[in-house]
């Protein structure tokens, strides 16, 4: 069971979805913190200039979904984000954006 409330929650879910319009439109620039190759497996860790961690699941080259997000000195988990922030967890960006700006091969 996830550890805040909903009256408590460290982003408002706006906010996230504007982080992410931002990535993809590429006025906020991110990085990763290693370059994998097409069949990398696990969580991958995206940098934004302003500070933002973004973790990523990856599936053998497949992005799956947010893991994670820090910002602030705050962070969400996957099951806080699966209960507080629904846009959040349903968020899938386009084949080309994962390959041209998360560097990783496509998603599912």
């Amino acid at each position: 069971m996830s550890k805040i409330k909903a009256k408590e929650l460290p982003f408002k879910e706006t906010d996230l979805l504007k982080l992410f319009a931002d990535i993809e439109a590429g006025t906020v620039k991110i990085r990763p913190a290693i370059i994998v190759d097409p069949a990398y497996y696990g969580t991958m860790f995206y940098y934004t200039p302003s500070g933002w961690k973004i973790a990523i699941f990856i599936d053998y080259g497949y992005w799956q979904y947010i893991e994670a997000i820090s910002g602030n000195g705050q962070t969400i988990n996957r099951e806080q984000i699966k209960q507080f922030y629904p846009q959040i967890a349903r968020y899938k960006p386009s084949r080309q954006i994962v390959q041209k700006i998360y560097k990783v091969d496509n998603v599912r």
